[in-house]
């Protein structure tokens, strides 16, 4: 840990719960080996009180960002009174920052860390075929990325059929030349294959995605963090196809971070 006086930095993480995250463990250590003076802290906020604790810490002279993890990405974004048009499609974010003026700055980096997991595993989802599992927060996030990295087509479903089709609508209005299917589709003919649901953090969670039509050579990508190696990936690997972990896609934000705050 660095050493913490009137004058270091402070960041702060904000989640309900806030026990299972990684990034103050993994940020302070990054400071410490660096150099940075500035530390980041766990907050544990309560959904109905998230928009007071948010305004709260926005005043604070020292405070120099916010990271927010689930379930205050909305709230985030609410607060913060300059938006990239990436925050904006995911209806949140999960970062913000002021700048010299106090004019706090918000963005969503869940899909570009995403993106820059699959780039530093030499993977260039331009021109790909993609079939997510999953239109969730986490699937949105990553959904607007890859439009925005100029994948050629998606195919993505969810269990909640609207969810996906309002996804579909929001990416087609943005990126009308990305074709798109909110349903189940093939996914031997995919390039890109995602589970970005929660399905695998289980021992006895089914896979999201039938195994057995997997092209050997597709890559297969898993958001969950723990396990690493979920038996989904695990089987797609047997498959003979790369795969990308979710510490991957952390890893990726994580960079994504470190220029977001000016820390590299």
């Amino acid at each position: 840990m660095p050493t913490i006086s009137g004058t270091t930095r402070v960041y702060a993480i904000i989640g309900h719960p806030i026990a299972q995250v990684q990034s103050p463990e993994y940020f302070n250590a990054f400071f410490a080996e660096k150099g940075i003076d500035a530390v980041l802290i766990p907050l544990h906020v309560k959904p109905q009180e998230a928009a007071a604790a948010i305004a709260a810490l926005m005043r604070m002279p020292n405070l120099h960002g916010l990271i927010a993890t689930v379930p205050h990405k909305a709230a985030l974004l609410a607060a913060v009174e300059q938006r990239t048009d990436r925050a904006k499609l995911c209806n949140g974010a999960n970062v913000a920052r002021p700048d010299a003026q106090g004019v706090w700055h918000g963005d969503m980096l869940d899909g570009l860390g995403f993106v820059n997991g699959l780039r530093a595993h030499g993977h260039e989802p331009k021109d790909a075929v993609v079939h997510m599992a999953g239109a969730g927060g986490v699937g949105n996030a990553i959904a607007v990325a890859l439009a925005e990295a100029g994948i050629a087509s998606l195919t993505m479903w969810d269990l909640d059929w609207y969810r996906a089709q309002s996804l579909g609508t929001v990416l087609g209005n943005r990126f009308p030349k990305l074709h798109l299917r909110p349903e189940r589709g093939n996914v031997a003919q995919a390039s890109i294959v995602i589970n970005a649901t929660p399905l695998g953090m289980k021992p006895d969670d089914a896979m999201s995605i039938d195994v057995a039509t997997l092209r050997p050579g597709t890559i297969v990508c898993d958001v969950i963090s723990k396990p690493v190696m979920s038996r989904f990936l695990q089987a797609a690997q047997a498959r003979g196809c790369p795969i990308m972990t979710g510490k991957d896609l952390f890893d990726g934000q994580a960079a994504a971070m470190k220029s977001f705050f000016g820390w590299s």
